[in-house]
């Protein structure tokens, strides 16, 4: 009997919202991140052909569904009279590289090299160019293989699932060629395409609170996406810039989410330019409050592998003449509460007393947060008292001697029966 060799899947984030989030119940659980590598190990030790001969031929080939008969060629599968001979390994990247940079359905070869190791070498070709390609690696869904026939003349038979078609993926470059068009200059540097590729998608793409649009093409199509479709574009946008990016995936508020890394002058941050996007969505408002950040910043309200991604560990700080603070503070315009007089100690712990009792569940701090002028956040605990009116809000860090801070209170804060803040409220503190 032909094993069939398992497909791939990759996680698809229930994206988190920026701080002013509207708090909603989870409408669907997300599929797990799978480690490639428990999948490679288990792949290389399950699927090794026979001593002395090919694969026991024959066989049914499986949806990415299920198992069942042959599902035949559908749109972009190459057909089985079309099929191309391969002779080696490197033969065979070249044309699932190709295969999957034009998002076929299916591909069938013939393979007539070394066959010893296939089993094992095929899931780390594919592996190998997900590697290369982050925006690949979050283009695609799953995928599966088999192959059938005898040693020295062999048929492998691959199928993918994609977020987008070919056709799809034409209209997303074009579409990113068009924009950079109008918003690069040739006299800027990378730190301003950076922040014009971010203000635009921030600008222009709203959050789909339906959690469907999780491509590059949901975002410039239908101007929606979840933080994947986000994060897509971000990364499409910058690399066609020649700006280098990575895509990230990890957790934030206890659920999966995906932002991007950028490198700029040799150090890299963290932008996540979903949680810039405020939530309802403002049309033209942007949000710097994790625009270039570093890990340290970013931990403390995200979490990821940090061992599988570059090191920010470097502060970002701003060329002469470039705003940051502006956006985040006209957020928060509505109301602000006067200063404290005089300065504060570094450990201090603000109690925040409302008029009605608080849905402890809407109290974290992504509702209340602690930031400076240039959006670095600080790291704060929040939490009510045994009276929910009460809101204490703890530095878990001292606050840096002699600085300005602000902190800042979301919509997404809802009492017990559900009223919202009536606007956003923030408050300026100096540090002693």
């Amino acid at each position: 009997m032909v094993p069939w060799v398992r497909p791939f899947y990759f996680s698809h984030p229930f994206c988190l919202r920026l701080p002013q989030q509207k708090p909603r119940r989870l409408l669907a659980k997300t599929l797990c991140l799978l480690p490639a590598a428990l999948l490679l190990a288990a792949l290389a030790g399950s699927f090794a052909l026979p001593p002395g001969g090919g694969p026991p031929g024959g066989g049914t080939f499986a949806a990415l569904s299920g198992s069942g008969s042959d599902p035949g060629p559908g749109p972009g599968v190459v057909q089985a009279a079309e099929l191309q001979a391969l002779y080696s390994l490197d033969e065979l990247e070249q044309a699932l590289a190709a295969g999957l940079a034009h998002r076929v359905e299916g591909l069938h070869v013939r393979y007539l090299g070394d066959a010893a190791n296939l089993t094992a070498a095929v899931p780390l070709l594919v592996e190998g160019l997900l590697q290369k390609d982050d925006y690949l690696r979050y283009s695609l869904r799953g995928w599966r293989w088999r192959w059938s026939g005898t040693e020295g003349d062999l048929r492998l038979s691959f199928l993918f699932e994609h977020l987008t078609t070919g056709e799809e993926e034409a209209f997303v470059s074009a579409e990113v060629a068009r924009i950079l068009g109008r918003i690069i200059t040739p006299a800027m540097d990378d730190h301003h395409k950076v922040k014009a590729i971010h203000d635009y998608v921030v600008a222009s793409v709203a959050y789909d609170t339906a959690l469907e649009g999780r491509s590059a093409y949901a975002a410039l199509a239908q101007g929606k996406a979840v933080c994947q479709g986000y994060a897509l574009l971000i990364h499409k946008m910058l690399e066609t810039a020649g700006v280098e990016s990575r895509i990230i995936s990890g957790r934030a508020g206890g659920e999966n989410h995906a932002w991007n890394l950028v490198r700029l002058e040799g150090n890299w941050y963290h932008l996540d330019a979903t949680w810039n996007s405020p939530t309802p969505d403002v049309p033209g408002r942007v949000l710097y409050a994790y625009y270039n950040r570093t890990d340290a910043a970013m931990a403390a309200t995200h979490t990821w592998e940090q061992d599988k991604y570059p090191a920010a560990a470097v502060p970002y700080r701003a060329p002469a003449g470039m705003r940051l603070d502006a956006a985040i503070l006209t957020a928060y315009a509505g109301e602000r509460w006067p200063a404290p007089p005089g300065s504060q100690p570094a450990d201090k712990t603000w109690v925040i007393r409302f008029d009605r009792e608080l849905n402890p569940a809407t109290v974290h701090n992504r509702q209340i947060f602690v930031a400076d002028r240039r959006a670095n956040l600080y790291p704060v605990r929040v939490h009510t008292g045994d009276d929910s009116r009460f809101v204490y809000v703890v530095p878990t860090a001292p606050y840096p001697a002699g600085e300005t801070l602000y902190l800042l209170l979301g919509r997404g804060l809802r009492s017990r029966t559900g009223e919202a803040l009536a606007k956003p409220v923030w408050m300026e503190f100096s540090v002693r």
